[in-house]
């Protein structure tokens, strides 16, 4: 489940639980760009334009859900936030 993030619908746990690995994305700015450097320094072997593109990617797919927060208590805190640290790390590989 933490690796496509997918929650069956009704799975109340499996909501809060996907929601709680998620709630980095909606991290205060500075605690989501330390975050971002570690995951950089996680994958420091893959070439930058490679790392870029793949984290794009993530990133991309995450922004691009119309919930990224399966559980609604977690929509309603962190969503905006995490749209807005996506956004901006997006914004700084174009």
């Amino acid at each position: 489940m933490t690796r496509t993030h997918d929650v069956q619908h009704g799975d109340r746990l499996g909501a809060i639980l996907i929601s709680i690995d998620l709630s980095i994305l909606g991290a205060e700015p500075a605690r989501y760009d330390a975050y971002a450097a570690a995951i950089r320094q996680e994958f420091i072997h893959v070439p930058d334009a490679d790392y870029r593109a793949g984290r794009a990617r993530v990133l991309g797919q995450f922004a691009a859900r119309p919930v990224i927060f399966p559980d609604p208590a977690f929509a309603a805190r962190y969503d905006g936030q995490a749209r807005e640290n996506l956004a901006r790390e997006l914004a700084a590989f174009r």
